[in-house]
């Protein structure tokens, strides 16, 4: 019996769709696996500047390995046909390549952000800092009035309109598998009620790591933690801007300032999960994962939940946080004052240990029925 496919434009990696591919691969049985060839990470330049003729030679096979193996990826593309396929992150595949792989195989798209909607992926509205359900009910033209880029593969407006008109016009012949509750619902105000949906949750490679809290000599205590990046629509300026009332707290910020003002209370020191965000969220009174769009499931989010740690959010619509029971997380506001008073009151009060443990109940619980989800999937 002929393998299915899982089809990714994002190669497995150390963040988002990246963390998800990695996990799949590692955990399913009854799939192949096709996504793009990775970058090179050697310098041209440094090797020529530092005379490293050895390097430079080894960067020449990377690059005509890299080629190769796109030229292989595009043709595999190209040829699929009569295949059961999951594709991931439709938008770095390539819309034309996912229109000729709509017609002529059984596909479900695995849905990642909320592109099918919004061309930014992340339906965040800068011009009024909040979410954005504008071009729902395919009201597309409302992108190009708002000025809105195509992110994070760059595209026309021409071509992402294209795009929706081919998902609208073949939705009979694809299946959407979902992560959550509310972008069940954001598909069906875009395309109709009668789609073929599943909800699946989702899952990391480094979901399952170690959480055991721990202290080292080199970690420095935060009080609360910004779990994310620089993205506007990740809330990270919005909290810059909380920061500045709550003087009595250290924040941590993970990336390298972006922000013209200092506040003495916020560091800024660039970090991945791997090399120290953990241990800051572990040993953090809270952390914030304030994403201000109608985000579904975000790795921040359960990874945080999973240790245990005071997580706080935005109460967007549709959003993955909008499920999680009130008891188990710190819902923010949007608005500066109620949110600073609320901050506070929190970590005077300690709250943070019970909002913890209970948020890690509910995510353990969460986790084990995805869990069991992706084995009927994957492994069936």
């Amino acid at each position: 019996m002929a393998k299915k496919i899982i089809i990714s434009g994002i190669g497995p990696g150390p963040a988002g769709v990246g963390r998800v591919l990695e996990y799949l691969i590692e955990n399913s049985q009854n799939f192949s696996f096709v996504y793009p060839a990775m970058g090179r990470k050697i310098s041209i330049k440094d090797c020529i500047l530092k005379l490293e003729f050895l390097k430079l030679f080894l960067c020449f096979v990377l690059i005509f390995k890299y080629y190769c193996k796109t030229i292989f990826y595009n043709s595999k593309l190209y040829f699929f046909k009569n295949k059961d396929l999951i594709v991931l992150h439709p938008q770095s595949i390539g819309f034309r390549k996912l229109e000729r792989l709509i017609k002529r195989n059984n596909l479900s798209i695995y849905v990642m952000d909320n592109n099918f909607f919004c061309i930014k992926s992340y339906n965040y509205l800068k011009s009024i800092e909040k979410p954005c359900l504008l071009c729902l009910d395919m009201q597309y033209n409302n992108a190009v009035k708002n000025s809105c880029d195509s992110f994070p593969v760059y595209y026309s407006y021409e071509e992402y309109f294209d795009f929706l008109n081919v998902i609208k016009a073949n939705i009979d012949k694809i299946n959407f598998l979902t992560q959550n509750f509310g972008q069940k619902e954001l598909l069906k105000k875009q395309f109709g009620e009668n789609l073929l949906i599943r909800e699946v949750g989702l899952l990391t490679s480094d979901l399952f790591e170690d959480s055991k809290l721990w202290v080292s000599e080199n970690c420095k205590k935060y009080d609360v933690v910004f779990h994310g990046d620089s993205n506007s629509a990740k809330g990270s300026k919005y909290i810059y801007e909380l920061a500045k009332y709550l003087p009595e707290y250290i924040f941590l910020f993970p990336f390298e300032s972006q922000f013209e003002e200092k506040i003495d209370n916020v560091e800024f020191v660039k970090m991945s999960w791997t090399t120290g965000l953990k241990e800051c969220v572990l040993n953090s009174k809270l952390t914030l994962c304030p994403s201000i769009w109608s985000a579904p499931i975000e790795g921040s989010v359960l990874k945080t939940l999973k240790l245990g740690v005071a997580l706080g959010i935005f109460d967007a619509e549709y959003s993955f946080g909008k499920e999680i029971p009130d008891d188990s997380v710190l819902r923010l506001s949007g608005n500066i004052t109620n949110d600073v008073a609320l901050i506070r009151q929190f970590i005077t009060l300690k709250s943070y240990t019970s909002v913890g443990i209970k948020g890690k109940n509910y995510i353990n619980k969460k986790v084990a029925k995805m869990t069991l989800t992706y084995n009927e999937i994957f492994n069936s």
